[in-house]
Order: structure tokens, then sequence, then C-alpha cells
């Protein structure tokens, strides 16, 4: 556009010229006189009179002439852009780009917490979890997708989980070109299971006296005169301490808005109290001085009280899920007699107590279950000594989730030689998780997941044309099992086979639990006279091949190997 405007520019000051150029040369000949002509040669006559004589003379003069020179008229030749003379130039060298192979998507694990956890699909709904890797671990990104709350999620490879995959969170991640990552749909969200939380129950207790009512007084005994007030048979109030009296008996300290301090004493063996395991220990209020003092009249000598059965029943349940305890001890301590019973909850938490005693003094039960908190429960004197409690319940001590590490080499025994794609399976102790994993073209295999630090691992190795191999290490600290070459045998060929396999040259046999092999006669051997030499003597019967296969010609090579098992 700038270009044309200059070029207007031009053209117009151009014309300008032309015409200034054309006036001038109308003027110069129209409006000018013209140039006297002289010929080359005039003759003519002229008469001249003389004033001072009168006489006339004729005069003859001669002319010559000169041919006139015309300026000729300056042309104006516009001035236009130069244009620049085009420079030959040689062929372009052509460049070749040679284009540098995408690197594949991958992230390094980098948890708060030393891990990550590895889950079913992406967002914290996916519950159980799969499993973890530790920080430093790299893996491949096959895919992202948002979780329900937004937050971005990677697709991962993970033995265990569905076609082998699992998703991790990716703030807990180092990504790497993840430019041309895919997005993979989610699979549907397991259906959550809402548990109601149950509140922390406060120590209360139910009045229960043999008067159809309880005393409340200012301090834990009888002693402490007038009393403040009184509640009926049936009445809850809560305890807020407890102290013994001087003969020993138990006092509840509870809330009572009409003493001094809003605070009063009942006794303890005439209410059914719960949930005391909390109550603290209160000092004992100053004894009231008594106005007068009374002489005692003597009494007779006092009868004992009578013996009577006492019958305890009741349930023992889970606090959070609400189901029956099974196997839970349960003990009771029967009044002043002290006198002990003892049983356990059936398949339904119900358990059933019965037993002789005196009729005084309170009901004591204590509940004890392995991996639940001890509970203890205050019962007073009822009549007749007949008690149930409908739902105890007991709060579970669950130890929390640790990680298991397992990795080692799969080797075929007559060789040596790595054995890959062989199926290698664990059970994570009591909680039973199993992992899986296949072996790579090494022999060797990796399974790591999480349960609780308790019960031992078990390990089953399965292989086509191999027989099967079950192997339950001994428990390590750490739960980290780094499993040397661990030995498969081929299945019954055309010949006999033997094998020799030292167990303790990295660990004695004490740090293993078990070594079996399927349809394999095993023989324990001491080597030497070092007791920690143990080996095993594998012997497989000479059977001919089926039909259509080949003779194995490597089943009559005898082999030491050692196998190390934990860490």
């Amino acid at each position: 556009m700038q270009r044309n405007i200059i070029w207007i520019i031009l053209g117009i000051l151009f014309g300008c010229l032309i015409l200034l150029a054309v006036m001038w040369f109308l003027w110069r000949f129209l409006f000018s006189p013209p140039l006297p002509v002289s010929p080359t040669s005039m003759s003519g006559f002229v008469t001249m009179t003389s004033a001072s004589t009168g006489s006339t003379a004729e005069i003859s003069p001669t002319l010559t002439l000169v041919p006139a020179t015309l300026i000729p008229t300056a042309t104006v030749v516009p001035t236009f852009p130069p244009t620049a003379t085009p420079i030959p130039t040689g062929t372009p060298t052509p460049v070749v780009y040679t284009p540098t192979p995408p690197l594949s998507p991958h992230a390094v694990i980098n948890g708060p917490n030393g891990y990550v956890n590895v889950r079913s699909g992406p967002g914290l709904d996916y519950i159980p979890l799969l499993g973890t890797y530790n920080n430093g671990t790299v893996v491949d990104i096959f895919g992202k997708q948002y979780s329900s709350d937004e937050t971005l999620w990677w697709f991962v490879p993970f033995p265990i989980g569905t076609n082998g995959r699992g998703w991790v969170y990716a703030d807990y991640t180092i990504a790497r070109n993840v430019g041309t990552v895919p997005w993979v749909n989610a699979p549907s969200t397991p259906t959550p299971v809402y548990v109601t939380p149950t509140p922390i129950p406060t120590p209360h207790a139910i009045i229960n006296s043999p008067d159809g009512f309880l005393y409340v007084r200012s301090g834990p005994g009888s002693v402490y005169q007038p009393t403040l007030g009184a509640y009926n048979n049936g009445a809850v109030v809560d305890i807020i301490g407890k102290q013994v009296a001087a003969n020993g008996a138990l006092w509840w300290l509870i809330p009572f808005a009409s003493s001094p301090n809003r605070q009063g004493w009942i006794y303890a063996n005439y209410t059914i109290a719960k949930n005391t395991n909390s109550v603290p220990w209160v000092p004992v209020p100053p004894t009231p001085t008594p106005a007068i003092t009374l002489t005692p009249t003597p009494t007779s000598t006092p009868i004992a009280p009578l013996i009577v059965t006492w019958n305890i029943s009741g349930r023992v349940i889970d606090r959070a899920s609400r189901q029956p305890v099974v196997g839970a001890g349960v003990a009771a301590r029967l009044g002043n007699d002290g006198t002990q019973l003892t049983t356990i909850t059936d398949g339904n938490g119900n358990f059933y107590l019965a037993g002789q005693a005196h009729d005084d003094g309170n009901l004591w039960l204590t509940i004890t279950a392995a991996g639940y908190s001890q509970e203890t429960l205050t019962a007073g004197a009822v009549k007749p000594r007949v008690y149930n409690f409908p739902a105890i319940e007991l709060t579970s001590q669950e130890p929390p989730l640790v990680s298991w590490v397992v990795f080692g080499r799969v080797v075929e025994i007559g060789t040596a030689n790595p054995v890959p794609n062989v199926n290698v399976e664990a059970i994570l102790g009591t909680d039973g998780v199993r992992l899986n994993t296949l072996t790579g073209l090494d022999g060797e295999f990796s399974l790591n997941g999480q349960a609780r630090d308790r019960g031992s691992l078990s390990l089953t190795i399965t292989a086509t044309d191999y027989q099967t191999l079950v192997l339950t290490p001994e428990p390590t600290d750490g739960r980290v099992y780094h499993l040397a070459d661990l030995p498969l045998v081929p299945v019954a060929g055309s010949c006999a086979y033997e094998s020799v396999i030292n167990l303790s040259q990295i660990v004695a046999l004490s740090r293993l639990q078990s070594l079996s092999f399927t349809n394999v006669t095993t023989t324990s051997v001491n080597v030497g006279n070092n007791q920690n030499l143990v080996g095993l003597v594998l012997t497989q019967s000479p059977d001919p091949p089926p039909e259509g296969q080949s003779e194995r010609l490597n089943c009559q090579l005898p082999i030491i190997l050692g196998i190390g098992v934990g860490q």
C-alpha cells in the first residue's frame, strides 16, 4: 500500500513537469518577438536628406544575415527508483533433517511418604488398593484421566491390576514426555460402603438399688450426712469421677445440680455402670464432723448372706461393623467372694456364665479378644442375680498396613538356565493378599503389595513342563524378601533324574520354613560336619515321555544351587 502511494506521487510530479515544459515552449514561440533573420546578401538603397545642406544622397548599405541559433528546450526525464540487478546465486545445498525419535511417556514415583498407592481407577473412591510403588521407581504412562474431584491420574503398568494396569496420582510423580498421552476411560467406580461412625460412649450408670431409689451424698461414703437428694431406679446419670470409701466400697462422682458444687456421690454397687475405663480418680472431700457422738448399741453377730446363683449372659460385637466377635474371652468376678468364671463367645458372639457366690458386692466383667482393646464392665447388685448385656462393644486394634516386597530369579535345576514367562504367585500373611507376575527373559521377577505385618509369605511358582514349586520363607524385618535362584524341576522324562540343592550357601536352613515340589521325592541330608550345611536330594523316577514329545536330555545333569531366603 505504501509503495503504491509513492508511485502515484511520482506520477503526479512527472505530469506536472511535462505540463510546465509544454507551457514554457508555447510561451516562447507565441509571445516572444521573432528573431531578425538576415539573408546571406541583400541589396537596397536608402535615401537620406541632409538637414544643413538640404541635399539628398543615396547610400547603398551592405547587410549580412546571421542565422539565429535556437536554444533547445531541456527535456525533463522522471527519475524512478532504481531496479536492483539480480545477482545470480549458486545451487543451494539441501539440508538433511534427521528427526529425533520421541521419548516414551514415563513417570518417576515421588510420593511424600516414600511410596505411592496404586488403585484400580483414577481416584480415592477406588478401594481396596492394588499395591504400591516405592519412590524412585520408573513406570511407563499408557493413559490419563481426571478423578471425580478433578485431579489428574496416570494409567501405568501394575501386574495384579485389570489387564496388568493400575492408576497413580499424578501429583505424586515426576512425569516426562506426556504430550502424546491419550485419554483413557475410567472403570466404573465401586459402590462405596458408608459406615456410620459410632459415637464414643460416655461413662454412665443406671440406678439399680434394691430399695428402688439411691441417695446422693456429698462424699464417697454413708458418713457424709445429710444426703443431697436421691435418684429412682432406671435413672441414667453420667460418671465424672470415682473413689473408694473407707470400707473399700467404690463410689461414683456424678453431676448433681442441687449440691453446692453441682456434684454428688452415689454407691457404685447399686448401679449398672458402663464405659468406665476412662473414669479418673478424684480426691476425697473432707469428712463432715458429726455434731453428736452416739454410743453404739451392741448388736448381735451378723448373719452371713445367703449363697445364691449368679447368671450372666450377653453378646460381644465389633463397635465399627456391628458384627459379632467370635472367640472373645469373657471373665466374670462375682461380688466380694471373688469367685471367677470364664468362657468364650460362640459363632454369634453370645456367651453365658453361671456360678454361686454370696449375695453381696458388684459384678465385674472383663472382655478380651485378639486385635481388640480390652473392655471392663461393672454392674451393681440386682435381685435376683441375673445379668444380661445385649451388646458389649469392642474397639478394633488392627495393625497398620505395611509394604511387602518380593523379588528373585527362577532357573531350571538341570541347566541353571533362566526360565522366562513363569507364573509367580505370592500370598501375603494372614491377610491373604494375592500378588501375581511373570518372570522376564532373564528369569527375574518382582512383586510388591500391602498387607498387615503378620503371618508368613507363601510363594507358588508354576510353569509348563515343570513341577510346581511351593516356597514359604521365614518372615523378615521390613517384609523385604530377596530370593536367590529358585530351581524348577522338569517333568519326568525317559531317564532317571537326581540333583542336590545346597540350601545353606547364603543362609541357614532355619530361615526356610518349607520347600516342596509336586511329584518329586524329597530327602533331607546333612552335608559334612557342619550342621548348618543341610541340603535336599531330589529324585525323579524314570518315565517314558508322552507320545509326540521329545526326551529331555538334561535330566541327568547333577547341579548344586544356592537358595537365599530372606534379607
